[in-house]
């Protein structure tokens, strides 16, 4: 017995087109199903204490000022509440420049600095990352617009871990 005839029949009797649409059809149906009736899969997040810092750089020393004040953060971009800082470091900023002989040099900027500033959290934390109270994610390498009493500015998130 032939497996395939000239007619394009497998076996002599099933159409290979045929075998193709039923199995096109196979497939958007199985994609509707995905789509439209599959249950989505719930995140667990549990409360949780997280601190979390941001990395403010080239800051003059009266934002530096009222950073050390500390007191309650909100995000200048939602208008949420984000944390209350309770520790600020700060070292001088430092910035490249190319000399005329062609060589690169990291620059002390007179009256500038890089600010530290660690802000603590109850927050929810899930396998997906770590959440604001109004479920705002932070995550590192995310920007962060914030304002303090005192002081708006923005930063770099550089480092976030839960407090046990």
């Amino acid at each position: 017995m032939v497996l395939l005839t000239k007619e394009g029949k497998l076996f002599g009797k099933i159409s290979i087109i045929d075998i193709a649409v039923v199995l096109v059809l196979l497939a958007v149906a199985y994609g509707a199903y995905l789509r439209f009736f599959k249950p989505e899969e719930k995140v667990v997040t549990e409360s949780q204490r997280f601190e979390y810092t941001v990395e403010v750089q080239d800051v003059n020393r009266g934002t530096l000022e009222a950073l050390l004040t500390k007191g309650t953060v909100t995000n200048t971009s939602t208008k949420e509440y984000a944390g209350d800082i309770f520790a600020v470091s700060y070292y001088d900023y430092k910035e490249s420049a190319v000399l005329p002989n062609g060589t690169v040099r990291e620059l002390t900027v007179p009256e500038r600095y890089t600010a530290e500033v660690r802000i603590l959290v109850d927050g929810n934390v899930s396998e997906t990352g770590y959440y604001t109270p109004t479920n705002q994610p932070i995550s590192i390498g995310s920007t962060l617009n914030f304002s303090t009493k005192y002081v708006a500015t923005s930063g770099m998130v550089t480092k976030v871990r839960e407090i046990d």
